[in-house]
């Protein structure tokens, strides 16, 4: 199938009994995908074939999770360490997330970005030629849903009040706590709260806020 990030309006009282009004975690995973167990395969089938032959639409409008239907969320990476991030991009392609670029640098970073509107991002804030991670995603403000998540190793370097982000993990990680970050920040673009585990060295930036049920249990 296509990688390319797509989505299609669905009428969820007419073809599945668990609406995402009713249980959202039913029918949408954290990434968007398409796990619900009452639509029939034949569906799922059609929907991959429609969205194979037909022209979609490549970055979707601002919709929640539950009002669209994704197949994969485009990732960029700016990071100069380029086994870092190779490495990074074969985790996240086996999570089911598609990168759709590395930069090295700022200018390869925002000309990655504008070229092929990404849903998330994952920013070094220490680029080659000298250049700060910040500044991607400054020149890259118009993205307003874009999703980014700051890898350094000094996380204290982090502004919050002065750095355009939604989290930052601390270098060294694991790859499953890059993955976690994802995850969050994600859903943070979807719903402006942040849900506990949170990966060590994780730390959210100005714009999140904790979700205080999921924190007092978790």
């Amino acid at each position: 199938m296509s990688g390319a990030a797509a989505w299609l309006p669905l009428d969820w009282s007419s073809i599945c009994p668990c609406r995402p009004s009713d249980d959202p975690e039913r029918s949408i995973d954290r990434r968007g995908s398409f796990t619900c167990a009452y639509i029939p395969n034949l569906f799922v089938n059609w929907v991959i074939n429609y969205l194979e032959c037909a022209q979609v639409t490549p970055n979707p409008p601002n919709l929640p999770a539950y009002e669209r239907l994704w197949i994969m969320l485009k990732v960029l990476i700016a990071e100069d360490d380029l086994m870092i991030a190779d490495m990074s991009e074969d985790v996240l392609v086996e999570q089911g997330y598609e990168v759709c670029g590395i930069g090295r640098t700022v200018a390869q970073a925002v000309t990655l970005g504008r070229r092929h509107l990404p849903d998330l991002a994952i920013i070094d804030m220490r680029l080659a030629d000298g250049g700060r991670g910040s500044e991607v995603a400054a020149q890259l403000v118009d993205l307003e849903r874009l999703g980014i998540l700051y890898v350094t190793g000094n996380i204290s370097s982090v502004d919050p009040e002065n750095s355009r982000g939604h989290g930052c993990l601390a270098k060294p990680y694991l790859f499953s706590d890059l993955v976690r970050g994802l995850e969050i920040v994600s859903e943070l673009i979807d719903t402006g709260k942040a849900s506990p585990p949170f990966p060590g060295g994780f730390k959210l930036l100005h714009q999140a806020t904790v979700d205080p049920l999921d924190a007092a249990h978790g």
